[in-house]
C-alpha cells in the first residue's frame, strides 16, 4: 500500500503555506479568471486603472482595494499583448499573490 503524499494544509488565504514556483503561481491565476474577451481592454488601460487603485490603497486601505488589485495584476497577467514578455508575467503574478495577502490581512465581517 503506497504511503499518502504530504500536502501542507492551506490558510484561510486559500494560498498554500509554501512558496509556489512562478508557474504554479500563473495556472493560479489564469484558473481564476475566465478568458479575455475579444474586446478587452488594452494593457496600457488596465495598468493606468490598477495604478489608480494602488494610489486609493495608500490613502484608504480596504481588502476591497487590495482584492480590486490583485483582479487586475491576474487580468493584466493573461493579457495577450504580454504572451511574449515572461519576466512581466511572472512579476504580474508576484504582485497578484502579494495584493491577495494584503486582502487577507483584514478581519472578515461580522455575519448579522
Amino acid at each position: 500500500m503506497p504511503a499518502a503524499a504530504h500536502q501542507a494544509p492551506v490558510p484561510e488565504s486559500g494560498y498554500p503555506a509554501t512558496p509556489l514556483s512562478e508557474t504554479a503561481g500563473f495556472e493560479l491565476i489564469a484558473g481564476a479568471l475566465p478568458p479575455q474577451p475579444a474586446g478587452a481592454l488594452p494593457a496600457d488601460a488596465i495598468k493606468a486603472r490598477m495604478a489608480s487603485l494602488v494610489r486609493q490603497y495608500v490613502a484608504h486601505r480596504s481588502p476591497q482595494l487590495a482584492r480590486a488589485v490583485a483582479r487586475y495584476s491576474a487580468a493584466l497577467a493573461l493579457h495577450p499583448a504580454l504572451r511574449h514578455s515572461p519576466e512581466e508575467c511572472t512579476a504580474l503574478c508576484r504582485l497578484n499573490r502579494h495584493w491577495h495577502l494584503l486582502a487577507a490581512q483584514y478581519p472578515a465581517p461580522a455575519a448579522t
